[in-house]
This record gives C-alpha cells, sequence and structure tokens, in this order.
C-alpha cells in the first residue's frame, strides 16, 4: 500500500490512468492507494481523507468498474449529483468529480481484450450499474480477495495469474450486461437454454471445476457469455457463477460430512473447493446450510469418536 501526504501525489498513483487532483476540502491531505495486478485485471482500492477535486480517466482499451464507499454519502459526477453504488467508466472517456471527505473506493480496471462481448457503441464514458443484485456484495468480496491474494499465491503457487482474473472477469461481465441493459432480455426458444445448461452442466463435470470461470465455459461450448447467463438464469434462476459457487458448497458439504476427509479440516477443504477467503465461505456455508462449517465437522468427528 501507497500513503500520500498530499494529492498532487495521489494523483499519480494509478498506472496508465490520466488524472489531475485538487484539494477542495480544509485540513492535512491523507490518502493511500493499494493494488494487487493480475493479468489483464487489477484491484484498486483508494482512500481520500478531505474533499477533492478531479479529473480522471482509465487507460484507453480499459475498462474500470467504480465502487464509491463514500462514508458522507455521495458526490457530483459531470456537475451531477451520484449516488451510484457503482458505476461503469469507460477508458479514454475523462469525467469531472467531485468527492466529499472520507472518500473510500474500490476500482477493478480489466483490459477491454478480456470482455469480447463489451459493444462500446451502448455505452456512455460512465454508467449507472444500477439493477445489479449482488452491488452490495462487491466491496467487501474484493477486499476479500486482495487480503487472500498473498496467502493464495503461498497456497497454490503459479495458479494466481489465471485464477483470479477469471473470476474478477465473471463479474465484471455481468455488471457490463446489467449496464447496458434497457429492457430485460428476451428469453431463450423452446428447449434451447436447458440444451446451453445441460451441455455447460458437461464442461464442469468432465473438467477441474475448482477455478472454472463462466467464460471458459462458453468458450468450451461455442456460444457468447451472455446466453450461457440467460440459459442458467431460465434453468436454475441464478446465473451461471452463483451456481458454481452452491455446486462448490455442495462439494465442500459433502467432504465435510464424510469422516475420513473431514479431518483435514475447515481451510484444507475451502482451499480445495475453490474458495479463498476462509471467512467469506463460512457465511456462504452458514447461509446455506444452516450452521458454520466448523460446527459440522465437530459433529461429524464426535459422531465418529462415540
Amino acid at each position: 500500500m501507497q500513503r500520500f501526504a498530499d494529492a498532487s501525489e495521489q494523483e499519480t498513483a494509478l498506472p496508465g490512468w490520466e488524472q489531475r487532483y485538487m484539494q477542495l476540502g480544509r485540513g492535512a491531505f491523507e490518502g493511500a492507494v493499494k493494488i494487487a495486478s493480475f493479468g489483464h485485471v487489477s484491484i484498486i482500492e483508494e482512500t481520500m481523507k478531505v474533499s477533492i477535486g478531479q479529473t480522471t480517466s482509465p487507460p484507453p482499451d480499459s475498462i474500470a468498474i467504480v465502487l464509491p464507499l463514500h462514508a458522507s454519502g455521495g458526490g457530483l459526477i459531470n456537475g451531477q449529483q451520484r449516488h451510484d453504488k457503482a458505476f461503469l467508466h469507460v477508458g479514454g472517456h475523462e469525467i469531472t468529480a467531485v468527492g466529499k471527505e472520507d472518500c473510500h473506493a474500490y476500482y477493478i480496471l480489466i483490459e477491454r481484450v478480456a470482455l469480447p462481448e463489451f459493444d462500446p457503441r451502448r455505452f456512455s464514458g460512465v454508467m449507472p450499474v444500477s439493477a445489479y443484485p449482488e452491488t452490495p456484495y462487491m466491496a467487501g468480496w474484493l477486499a476479500a480477495l486482495m487480503s487472500a491474494a498473498s496467502d493464495t499465491a503461498q497456497r497454490a503457487p503459479g495458479q494466481l495469474d489465471t485464477i483470479i482474473p477469471g473470476l474478477v472477469t465473471d463479474r465484471v461481465s455481468e455488471m457490463v450486461s446489467y449496464a447496458g441493459r434497457g429492457a430485460d432480455p428476451a428469453p431463450l426458444r423452446g428447449t434451447f437454454a436447458y440444451s446451453v445448461f445441460s451441455r455447460a452442466r458437461h464442461v464442469i463435470d468432465e473438467s477441474d471445476e475448482t477455478f472454472l470461470s463462466v467464460a471458459a465455459i462458453a468458450q468450451q461450448i461455442g456460444i457468447p457469455a451472455y446466453i450461457l447467463r440467460s440459459a442458467f438464469q431460465q434453468v436454475t434462476g441464478m446465473t451461471p457463477r452463483a451456481w458454481l459457487r452452491q455446486r462448490a458448497l455442495d462439494r465442500a458439504r459433502r467432504a465435510m460430512l464424510a469422516p475420513d476427509l473431514a479431518r483435514r479440516g475447515v481451510s484444507h477443504i475451502a482451499m480445495e473447493c475453490g474458495f479463498f477467503h476462509l471467512g467469506r465461505f463460512s457465511a456462504y456455508y452458514a447461509e446455506t446450510f444452516g450452521e458454520p462449517p466448523a460446527r459440522t465437522i465437530r459433529r461429524v468427528m464426535e459422531g465418529r469418536a462415540a
């Protein structure tokens, strides 16, 4: 993490961005930037204690998802008061923003080449992502991903640059689809949705599903990712990424209910099933099965001892 004592220093902290910061609020400037880069994807966390005005533009041929977490409310973007929980900012498009004190934001920066579905003609320079249902959880997910990155590198050496970009790209692809959505897309016709779902499930069954991305599944069955998402939504009532998460939780549950596997412990099982952050895994597990994973293992091991 880099810390800064002046706005003019912090404006240079985001590589490739065109930025100019000017302090507007009173008091000593305190700011910080943390960046985790994984191939074509970067996760950025930025904080500033006092209000600043800025002109900013992500690198050309990139897309930024911005998640403001201002403690004091929204700010101004291009002269308009905004309270967006997330918005899409197309690289090369400059905006002027005025933030209040105690600014805090996460950014996902992704190279446009990683999103072949992205059609810049459907987007203005900045667009809200208001309808995406998982927006309230995104900042926590990104924080968990950043904090787990070094641990993951130790436990899965050589895999980090291939695993995390796929996970983040799946999320960004979903968010972009919501940002560009006018009306809800028309449902797929006839049995096509179930056919797509069945083919995708076959790919998942035949592969190492632990770190399988939605984009990789779509590529293997030769369809655009948005068709895959529509098919899963119609057949299962959830996105393919959410379905994959529930499937991974099911794998973890089965392992914990088997005494010979349960003795490996929660952390080992969670990692084997593709969960990087133990806290988020435990929350997902408890929400789904009504008990924390440690209780499941304790109950199984106590039953075995009896």
